[in-house]
């Protein structure tokens, strides 16, 4: 099997292509024990996530090689959707950072997320969190409908740019939960509040 001729021959963007290939020539026993792994996983049933095999073996081995970096594999990293539930043309790969074309920028997410997101910057999502009267600002968010979402998605983003070093994202979603989806998370520890905020907003937003 001519690895690196697989991974050229593919449809992912340059920069993914890049991120595979260096991570299967950094360790490629590894690499291949993954790809493996992944391979047989998504011959499960209801899996549908064959076109990520490839990407899922850098991640797993990266992630062995690198603990400081650890992505959900199947989950969205914004709403934390299980991917693996969905048809694979709903995953995306998504740039954190609008433009950043760096692999640690690089996440994946469901398109609902992704569509909603676009461009906006963490700065943008943070400012929201600071002071939800900034989501008149925003450019992309024309109706009521869409500022309120804003500001319920806002958390899902803030919560990986500002870190546990800034828990303030963790008070804006026990905030919200008990505001907008009449949920009490004041008595739950923090470690599980956002865990808790995800299905709420999965719920309201894309469970209908």
């Amino acid at each position: 099997m001519n690895i690196k001729r697989i991974i050229q021959s593919t449809e992912y963007p340059e920069y993914i292509k890049e991120y595979i290939l260096k991570t299967y020539e950094e360790n490629p026993d590894l690499f291949l024990m993954e790809l493996r792994k992944a391979e047989n996983s998504s011959k499960r049933p209801g899996m549908g996530n064959k076109k990520y095999n490839l990407w899922i073996a850098a991640n797993n081995a990266y992630i062995k090689k690198e603990a400081k970096f650890k992505p959900g594999l199947f989950e969205c990293y914004y709403c934390r959707m299980d991917l693996s539930t969905i048809p694979a043309e709903n995953v995306r790969f998504e740039h954190f950072i609008p433009k950043m074309h760096v692999t640690a920028n690089i996440v994946q997410a469901c398109k609902w997320c992704d569509k909603f997101k676009r461009d906006r910057t963490p700065e943008d999502f943070e400012s929201i969190i600071i002071d939800e009267e900034n989501v008149k600002k925003d450019k992309y968010a024309k109706t009521n409908v869409e500022r309120k979402k804003l500001i319920e998605f806002a958390p899902l983003v803030a919560c990986h740019s500002m870190g546990n070093s800034n828990p303030i994202w963790i008070d804006k979603m026990i905030e919200i939960a008990s505001r907008n989806y009449g949920v009490d998370l004041s008595n739950v520890h923090p470690r599980q509040v956002r865990w808790r905020y995800y299905e709420l907003f999965r719920k309201k937003w894309y469970q209908k």
